[in-house]
């Protein structure tokens, strides 16, 4: 997961919110990906 070291910030007072945004766009990607993996299964 290079992806998350390179994302999330030095610590900081919005490191918390960072953090909730960054792991939003996680799940998003991975979603995205299964949604592809299903299409490209069917």
């Amino acid at each position: 997961m290079h992806y998350v070291k390179t994302v999330v910030p030095e610590c900081g007072p919005q490191q918390e919110e960072n953090l909730a945004t960054v792991a939003r766009e996680i799940a998003d990607a991975l979603d995205e990906f299964s949604t592809e993996r299903r299409v490209i299964s069917s």
